[in-house]
């Protein structure tokens, strides 16, 4: 076989690798493979604590701007979980697992206050914890099934995806929380979107 057309196959074979490189990454970029989301979606109203204080917003209160805030809020926290598969290739995201603590009772208010950016969503009924639509048992608990009716999120102005906590509150009342939920997302959006609301009075 001649020099000549030694290169052209040996050309030919590179054009081809890389076209089925570039081909590769293409389809990864589009492949859209979210995170799992663990916060449920039937959350009555949302409490919102920022840099400049905090508010209460609704489902429905006959307040068009503070429905479209509470609307905006369950958007822009969804989208936090938004990846492909290239993005989560590269940082490494794939083999992640949602992980349930239990832990000696945390302080709900030190928590919030502490965040400079803080989300509580509050149902007006008892919640049963669920992961990937199962109930979540508990085996070191008597109980085992873990209940609560507000979740404190401390949120994180992050620019990539990270490990984010979310408290299961079981006791309201005293303001304590006995178990932990965390889960991996991309909240800078969400973060900028909350710091952006000017909500009156202090924390």
């Amino acid at each position: 076989m001649k020099t000549n057309t030694i290169k052209k196959v040996i050309s030919i074979v590179i054009i081809t690798l890389v076209l089925l490189l570039v081909a590769a990454t293409i389809t990864l970029a589009c492949v859209k493979n979210p995170l799992y989301n663990p916060l449920p979606a039937n959350y009555d109203y949302v409490d919102v604590y920022n840099s400049n204080g905090s508010a209460t917003y609704y489902l429905e209160d006959g307040n068009e701007k503070n429905n479209a805030i509470f609307n905006t809020i369950g958007e822009k926290h969804k989208e936090s979980f938004k990846a492909n598969l290239l993005s989560e290739i590269f940082q490494g995201t794939l083999k992640y697992k949602v992980k349930v603590t239990s832990t000696a009772y945390s302080n709900i208010n030190t928590i919030r206050d502490d965040a400079k950016v803080c989300l509580v969503f509050n149902f007006l009924e008892t919640q049963t914890l669920e992961l990937n639509g199962e109930v979540y048992k508990d085996d070191s608990s008597f109980v085992k099934e873990v209940k609560y009716d507000q979740i404190v999120l401390p949120v994180i102005n992050d620019t990539e995806f990270g490990e984010c906590t979310m408290y299961l509150v079981t006791d309201k009342t005293e303001g304590k929380s006995a178990y932990q939920v965390k889960f991996l997302a991309h909240q800078g959006d969400l973060y900028d979107y909350l710091e952006s609301l000017t909500i009156a009075g202090g924390r």
